[in-house]
């Protein structure tokens, strides 16, 4: 059976897309085009899946139709022979892939393709946790292109992906901005589950065989409809079984696939290349001829379709397998023509499409099939004058170029208005119009010749070479007197002071290295200790890289002391199993002994500053030792007591702390300026009197956690404790611009810093309106830098489609807060620019809502069997699934199932859990010890929204500190700040500076919403230290709106 689909289109859900793409209105306008089968789109979009279960059911053979109380009255009323009687849907949707890979950002467009909403779904929850898939019906994501295909496969033997418009530019597996040379470069080993190419707008099946490696290929086109009546631009053609497994048989071995309906190549809008701003189009052969840059303006010229296909081709003309293919223009624009009308949307050629559709039938039957005379006696002897033209291919070509569609005539100028019965059919002299013909309109032998390469058989080079000489970073291990000195130190204690990139964990693993291969030291006698879990998984992956046979021991200091404890439970007064009692828990026990509420936070931290070290009981003492009791009791300790208990064991027990400092008798320590008293008891007692061999590294410049105990004057103090120690200060930062470290040493009021990388680079400062406008601002710069994250990118002119560095990622790009409060209205911009995100604050995401509640609830019931927050029958329910050995994330899915949690969040929460299976002993443990850091995926290409506490120890190419005003830089908007606190604020905003590897930007508002407050806002005096040769100042005008702003997607309020 002969039918036409139409797989790649758009629902109302994505960007810059008419309100009418809802399933009806698909429906009714697939009809009116001819098409049998049309895609879904957008099929992992949460809100439109729900919309196509509520208005599709199965039409029995595989895929989908329209419930028929959802039809339009106008499809009702719509017949005819030439007319489909009922359009199937198959779910697809498109997804924008953004990743680095092999040196370069790609940017892809896939569309994956599904048998039924069980694997569309599989998809969707996996994708949900990896990104934001709300915002936009085509999700933009951090996502390998590899990756995304085997997500696919795995959701159904059934399930495929199609590669998207395989040529466009920017966003294609084959474009020319970022996309690679060959498939099987993307795809790598799982290439041969891909048997289908889209090959887009702005190509024909004829250019494609200009390419040999395209050959095992089935080439299809869709339309990419943003709009109902854009379906069926370009279209497939079957001779099959009409249902899912028809489809996909046909496409997988080519029997039953007829071929394309295609627009004429020329008609797409990057057909040739050129610019259109500057009226510049060329054909590849005159873009190679002006070295591809602008004669106009200098810049490089937009290379279009064309000309990347001659970069890849090694044939000389089309050849390998055959296929049929229809060359059209739409309808309405043909009426247009004929009707002397600006476009096909007018009103008179809408009624002229009406009144054609009704006499004769679908829009493809008048295009393709009815006979000649049929249409003239349907609708007159023009309208059948250009159809046979259409067909015949007597089309006169204005080809498109740089985002402007190209036009497709079948008249010359005024031919019709002087139309006769024998003027069209003999063209004035002089005057043949062209015939379509091959869209290979020049010689590639001497593009070939003009480019310096020659047609070779077999596939195509390699074009894309990685940059040659040194990276932007230049940072090869090259090590300098300092880091070796540091390095081959032999025994007794060393202090390195170093400043921000100077290499210092380096020089720690190396350390490590030296001790073990040069210095014979056994792996087990060697602990490296840091103060967060990012910094010890970092620590231990490049000790592994460098040394696989592992069996040294790398640690947190609260998971040290947790293992102490665990240990030795019976002399620390508990279980092995004990819990890590949380804030919730401590209040519970602290209002058996406190009964005024407002007094419990002071209470809280001066029990903590106990524990710390930092005060003594005083008026506490009493409640502290009912509360330790308490813990002791329900088998718990608290956090400061990972430090606390362990430290008090060692003291207490000569013997137990004789065999810990023979265990570890090289003891190395990460940012030593971290560092609490209780903690600088216990390393100083595991470290042992004497000329232990302790090697620390630390900056006193970043010591930023004061208010968690933190003191860096123990780094004067461990001097003074081992005098014959000795340090080594490291003075050059691989990491920072020199004028970025001349910069952060004026913010210390230092006369001098460490010197930074050779880079002649400005510290960017930017005053802006208002909050907002600077979130928009900082969106639309990062979007602007990485070339576009899509097409409407260079439409409404924030990207020139140009990558400020081709290798630039979202994961190279933070924006670092002084409070998580300021994550709202950066989050919203990104969510409107399409920019992949992820966020972290202070705080670890399950000290938040709504997975707080939901591990509490667990926690509670597993230790107690108690949750005065549920129900007896929920808790009943919670603790048959425990008892029944389910996975702690099988049982957190439930307890956030019945709090009513959002699905995004129920997916995160469980996929943080599954690591852990049915070990819930250390999930509770884990997520106790867990940090706001280590909510950041480090793998996941998206921008880093987060606190400059969090980003502490971490590094990107490019960096925004915003909110740089006066009470939140230094922060004191819940009072003033003097002495130390203030020193520390001030250290802190030098941190968020010396994160950055490249550039620099620090933004202020004049007015600031905060906490549902409008505030006028005054820079921040930490500015005025700067020296205004290191700085690039800038401002943000407030944008007027104009009647051409897009109301869909307002980007500059």
């Amino acid at each position: 059976m002969n039918f036409i689909t139409d797989f790649h289109i758009h629902s109302h859900f994505s960007v810059a897309t008419s309100a009418n793409l809802v399933p009806e209105h698909l429906e009714y306008w697939a009809r009116l085009k001819g098409i049998d089968v049309v895609g879904t789109g957008d099929c992992v979009h949460p809100g439109w899946l729900d919309e196509l279960r509520e208005k599709l059911e199965p039409a029995g053979n595989g895929l989908y139709r329209l419930r028929e109380s959802f039809r339009l009255d106008e499809s009702r009323r719509l017949s005819g022979p030439n007319i489909p009687a009922e359009v199937h849907f198959m779910l697809t949707g498109e997804i924008s892939n953004i990743y680095k890979k092999n040196g370069k950002v790609r940017k892809v467009h896939n569309l994956c393709v599904f048998p039924d909403f069980d694997a569309a779904v599989a998809v969707q929850k996996r994708l949900d946790r990896m990104g934001n898939i709300r915002s936009d019906g085509r999700p933009i994501l951090g996502l390998d292109s590899k990756i995304l295909l085997e997500m696919v496969l795995d959701s159904s033997d059934r399930s495929y992906l199609i590669p998207c418009h395989i040529w466009t530019p920017w966003f294609s597996v084959l474009g020319s901005k970022s996309g690679f040379d060959t498939i099987d470069e993307c795809y790598d080993d799982l290439t041969d589950y891909i048997f289908a190419l889209e090959t887009g707008l702005s190509s024909d099946p004829p250019m494609n065989r200009a390419c040999s490696m395209l050959d095992r290929f089935r080439l299809v086109s869709n339309s990419d409809a943003h709009s109902p009546e854009k379906l069926g631009r370009e279209a497939n053609r079957f001779d099959t079984e009409p249902g899912y497994d028809g489809i996909l048989r046909s496409l997988r071995d080519g029997n039953g696939f007829l071929g394309t309906i295609e627009f004429f190549p020329q008609e797409g809008k990057y057909h040739h290349d050129g610019h259109r701003k500057c009226g510049v189009k060329w054909d590849p052969l005159e873009t190679v001829k002006h070295g591809g840059v602008c004669p106009v303006c200098g810049r490089p010229v937009t290379k279009g379709v064309m000309y990347r296909v001659a970069e890849l081709a090694d044939r000389r003309e089309p050849g390998g397998p055959g296929g049929e293919f229809r060359s059209i223009t739409a309808l309405p624009d043909l009426l247009a023509e004929l009707l002397n009308q600006k476009s096909g949307k007018s009103v008179k050629v809408g009624k002229e499409y009406q009144r054609l559709i009704g006499g004769l039938g679908s829009e493809f039957y008048i295009l393709l099939e009815a006979p000649i005379d049929e249409i003239r006696r349907a609708g007159g002897e023009l309208i059948a004058e250009a159809v046979r033209r259409l067909r015949n291919g007597d089309v006169f070509i204005e080809e498109g170029y740089d985002g402007e569609f190209g036009r497709i005539k079948v008249f010359r100028e005024g031919e019709v208005k002087s139309f006769s019965g024998t003027s069209l059919f003999a063209p004035a002299e002089g005057q043949a119009p062209p015939r379509a013909g091959s869209s290979l309109t020049f010689d590639i032998d001497e593009f070939r010749h003009l480019r310096g390469t020659a047609i070779s058989a077999g596939a195509p080079r390699l074009l894309f070479d990685l940059p040659e000489g040194p990276t932007a970073r230049d940072r090869g291990f090259s090590l300098t007197d300092g880091q070796r000195e540091g390095i081959e130190h032999g025994e007794g204690p060393c202090m390195v002071i170093a400043g921000p990139g100077t290499g210092k964990t380096g020089v720690l693993t190396r350390r490590i290295l030296h001790l073990v291969r040069s210095a014979g030291v056994p792996t087990e006698r060697i602990i490296a200790v840091t103060f967060t879990n990012k910094a010890a998984a970092e620590m231990r992956s490049r000790i592994q890289r460098l040394m696989p046979a592992g069996g040294i021991t790398i640690s947190t200091f609260h998971a040290l002391g947790l293992g102490i404890i665990r240990e030795n439970s019976e002399l620390a007064g508990r279980t092995r199993d004990f819990f890590i009692a949380d804030e919730d828990d401590i209040r519970e026990i602290l209002a058996e002994f406190v009964a005024d509420e407002k007094k419990m936070p002071g209470v809280i931290r001066d029990i903590s500053a106990v524990k710390q070290g930092t005060a003594s009981p005083g008026e506490v003492k009493n409640i502290l030792k009912k509360y330790d009791e308490a813990l002791r009791s329900m088998n718990a300790i608290d956090l400061d007591d990972c430090i606390a208990v362990p430290a008090g064991l060692l003291k207490r027990h000569a013997d137990l702390l004789q065999s810990y400092r023979e265990r570890f008798q090289w003891i190395l320590v990460d940012e030593f300026q971290d560092i609490n008293a209780v903690q600088y008891e216990f390393l100083t007692l595991l470290a042992g009197p004497g000329n232990p061999n302790l090697f620390m590294i630390g900056d006193p410049d970043q010591a930023i956690y004061g208010f968690r105990g933190s003191d860096a004057r123990f780094m004067e103090r461990i001097a003074e404790e081992y005098p014959g120690m000795k340090v080594i200060r490291l003075d050059r930062s691989f990491r920072c611009p020199d004028p970025v470290m001349r910069a952060a040493g004026q913010i210390l009021k230092k006369g001098s810093a460490p010197a930074g990388r050779d880079l002649d680079v400005k510290v960017h400062i930017r005053e802006m309106p208002s909050d907002r406008s600077e979130a928009d601002w900082i969106a639309a710069t990062i979007e602007a830098a990485i070339g576009g994250v899509r097409s409407f990118s260079m439409e409404s002119g924030i990207s020139d489609g140009e990558a400020a560095a081709e290798n630039r990622g979202f994961s190279d790009f933070a924006v670092l807060c002084r409070s998580s409060f300021l994550f709202e209205a950066l989050t919203e911009a990104f969510r409107n620019h399409g920019i992949p995100y992820q966020t972290a604050g202070t705080e670890s995401m399950l000290r938040q809502e709504p997975y707080r509640r939901a591990v509490r609830s667990l926690k509670k019931i597993f230790y107690t069997g108690k949750d005065t927050s549920l129900s007896l029958g929920v808790i009943s329910d919670i603790w048959g699934m425990i008892k029944k050995g389910d996975s702690v994330a099988d049982v957190l899915k439930f307890v956030m199932v019945v709090l009513d949690a959002p699905e995004e969040s129920i997916m995160r929460l469980t996929s943080f859990a599954e690591p852990f299976g049915g070990g819930y002993h250390e999930f509770f443990r884990s997520g106790s010890l867990r940090m706001g850091a280590d909510d950041r995926d480090e793998r996941a290409e998206a921008v880093s929204i987060m606190t400059i506490h969090a980003s502490k120890g971490l590094e990107f190419d490019t960096v925004f500190i915003p909110a740089c005003e006066k009470g939140i830089i230094p922060f004191e908007l819940f009072g003033a700040k003097e002495g130390r606190e203030m020193e520390e604020e001030v250290r802190l905003f030098y941190v968020g500076v010396t994160r950055t590897i490249n550039n620099l930007y620090i933004t202020h508002a004049k007015k600031r919403s905060v906490k549902g407050r409008i505030m006028n806002q005054e820079r921040s005096p930490l500015l005025d230290r700067l020296e205004e040769a290191l700085l690039k100042r800038g401002k943000r005008e407030p944008r007027k709106k104009t009647g051409s702003d897009d109301m869909q997607l307002d980007l500059f309020k």
